[in-house]
C-alpha cells in the first residue's frame, strides 16, 4: 500500500481519484468538501505504486477525514492491514508528527467506523490518541418514511407573515427609546 499526495497526482489521476470519490460521497460527504480546501493534506492509497485501482483517501489535518469504503469488508483484511502499516509508516516521515517530542496534531477522526479502526489502529505504534472519534452511519429514509416527516412538518407552527414588520417596530420601539434616554443623558451633563 502506498500514500500518494493527491496535489501531486498526475491530471489522469487526479480525474481518477476524484471520480472514486464521487462515487463513495454518500459516505464520506466531509471528506469530499475538504479535499478541495486541503489538497496538499490529502492523500490517495493505492494498493502498490503501479496500481491504477484506489483503495481510499484521508485527509490528515487536525481533524483527520476519510474515505475507506473497503474496510468494513473482511475479505479485504490484506488491503486492510497493509493499509494501516503503510500510514504508520507514513507518520514517521509526515512533517507536522513528530514521534520524538510525541506531539500530535491530530485532534479527531472522522468518517465510518471501520475506516477509523484502520487510523486508529496506525496510530497505536506512534502513541497517538486523539481527543475524539466522530463515527459517521449514512441516514437514509424511505418513501414511506420521507412522507410522514414531509407532513409533520406541515403540521409546526410557523412565523406570523407579518413576522418582518413586527421585529422593524420592535427594533424601531427600541432605537426610539434608547435616543430619548440619551438626550436626558446629555442634560443631566449639561447642568
Amino acid at each position: 500500500m502506498i500514500l500518494t499526495k493527491f496535489s501531486t497526482l498526475s491530471p489522469e489521476k487526479k480525474r481518477d481519484a476524484i471520480d472514486f470519490i464521487k462515487k463513495y460521497e454518500l459516505i464520506c460527504v466531509q471528506f469530499c468538501a475538504a479535499i478541495k480546501k486541503f489538497p496538499e493534506k490529502t492523500f490517495i492509497a493505492y494498493p502498490s505504486e503501479s496500481s491504477s485501482s484506489i483503495y481510499g483517501g484521508i485527509i490528515l489535518k487536525q481533524s483527520i477525514l476519510h474515505c475507506l469504503p473497503f474496510a468494513k469488508n473482511p475479505k479485504n483484511t490484506p488491503y486492510n492491514n497493509a493499509f494501516t502499516s503503510a500510514l504508520s509508516e507514513f507518520l514517521k516521515t509526515f512533517q507536522d508528527f513528530s514521534p520524538e517530542k510525541n506531539s500530535s496534531p491530530f485532534l479527531c477522526v472522522n468518517g465510518e467506523k471501520s475506516g477509523s479502526l484502520l487510523i486508529l489502529n496506525a496510530f497505536k505504534n506512534h502513541k497517538i490518541i486523539p481527543r475524539q472519534t466522530n463515527d459517521y452511519t449514512l441516514f437514509k429514509l424511505n418513501q414511506k418514511e420521507f412522507k410522514t416527516q414531509k407532513s409533520n412538518a406541515k403540521k409546526t407552527t410557523s412565523p406570523p407573515t407579518d413576522f418582518k414588520n413586527s421585529f422593524n417596530s420592535k427594533v424601531n420601539t427600541k432605537k426610539k427609546k434608547s435616543f430619548q434616554n440619551s438626550k436626558h443623558s446629555d442634560q443631566k451633563f449639561a447642568k
